[in-house]
């Protein structure tokens, strides 16, 4: 299979205000755990971590801290739902190597 470009639905579903916060936490939580752990595999085998692992982490947790802002706004309203769409897309691009 050739591949230059793909889209992933990794979620596409209406959620009540429990469910969606189950299902993004849960996305969110996995996210952050591969990043530390690759930031302490980084650390042990080279030495020091990569700043862009750090700062993807630190914007992961904004965003959480963001989520859980909304979620308590809405917390015990069973007259919503949240439509929620995460596509993921994929591009192929050729990694430039320096020698």
């Amino acid at each position: 299979m050739h591949m230059e470009a793909y889209k992933v639905k990794l979620v596409e579903n209406k959620y009540n205000i429990e469910d969606a916060k189950e299902v993004l936490f849960s996305l969110l939580n996995d996210k952050m755990k591969f990043l530390k752990l690759t930031m302490l595999s980084k650390m042990e085998r080279f030495g020091s971590c990569p700043e862009n692992l750090e700062i993807r982490l630190e914007e992961l947790k904004v965003e959480k801290e963001r989520l859980y802002d909304l979620f308590k706004q809405y917390e015990g309203r069973e007259d919503i739902l949240l439509n929620i769409d995460c596509i993921i897309d994929i591009k192929l691009e050729k990694e430039v190597l320096v020698s």
